[in-house]
């Protein structure tokens, strides 16, 4: 019997180091005096304290430096520090800021259509309450989501998520989260694997969200899609999340050992939101792999 995508949506139970390596410092044989510290300075030629600590904070320094060139960066809806969010300018002005990664907010209008929103209404960025399951997706083209950014930005609308698959692709990677809410028909799960299948644009996005039921559905339509489990609370045994392939952590919850632990699952951990220096010096000495912020041009200093 052969079942439709409604049925297999409504069979699918919604649930919700890199390894540190050890560094051993032997010291040369001498008679042990009951001082458990590093071995004392000697005249012999071999290292003294002072050097051993200069010797590390080098070491540490060059570690610091590698992650400021290797960490990858995500603009936060957008470059929504140049243009209004979740829109094409500022989806233009990550791309031209050098971001690796735009993060984006998926919604689903009354007629089913797939566009770029993160808040359930339209209150915050039309200055309308309607929610976007209340209305088709011609009334939602019809909004004005960029004069409350500025006059420049008058007219911007709410994209579809086809428009900007299609703008994006190429250009810049996709970090595509899905605002699932309670009691919402997940048949847009599949659309949504569709529309980047068909595109092929499979190595160039990954969909994320809070709710794991929908990471196992995407899995379930298309396994090769990578996916992010957004948290804020602290995640007690990440590996029984199988259908998560990273993990996307509120700032917060990043620790060293918190990173280190995924990471020996051979998954990466993305930051958000990173948006001053305490929090860029948190992922830092975490070591995570991605930061998700609204400053993608500022954040990192030269």
């Amino acid at each position: 019997m052969k079942m439709n995508i409604r049925q297999i949506t409504a069979a699918v139970v919604c649930g919700l180091m890199i390894a540190g390596e050890t560094s051993i410092a032997a010291c040369a044989a001498e008679p042990w005096n009951g001082n458990t510290e590093n071995c004392n300075i000697s005249s012999d030629g071999r290292n003294t304290n002072a050097q051993i600590r200069s010797e590390d904070a080098q070491i540490q320094n060059g570690n610091m430096e590698s992650w400021d060139e290797n960490v990858e960066i995500t603009a936060h809806r957008g470059d929504s520090s140049e243009a209004p969010e979740n829109t094409i300018p500022a989806f233009k002005a990550a791309i031209e800021s050098g971001a690796d990664w735009i993060e984006l907010d998926v919604g689903v209008t009354k007629d089913g259509i797939l566009v770029v929103l993160h808040d359930e209404d339209l209150k915050r960025v039309a200055g309308d309450s309607r929610k976007i399951g209340e209305l088709t997706f011609e009334e939602v083209r019809r909004l004005d989501v960029g004069s409350r950014f500025g006059p420049s930005f008058s007219g911007i609308g709410i994209p579809s998520l086809e428009e900007v698959l299609d703008y994006c692709k190429g250009r810049i990677l996709l970090n595509i989260e899905i605002k699932y809410r309670k009691g919402q028909d997940l048949a847009f799960i599949p659309r949504l694997v569709d529309l980047i299948r068909q595109r092929e644009m499979m190595d160039q996005c990954m969909i994320t969200s809070f709710n794991y039921g929908c990471l196992q559905m995407v899995k379930i339509f298309e396994p090769e899609i990578k996916t992010g489990l957004i948290s804020s609370k602290p995640i007690a045994q990440p590996e029984i999340y199988t259908s998560a392939d990273n993990f996307v952590l509120s700032i917060e919850l990043i620790e060293p050992d918190t990173v280190n632990r995924i990471h020996e699952l051979g998954k990466e951990v993305i930051a958000w939101t990173v948006n001053d220096q305490y929090s860029v010096e948190k992922c830092r000495k975490a070591r995570t792999d991605n930061i998700i912020t609204d400053y993608p041009d500022a954040i990192i200093s030269d």
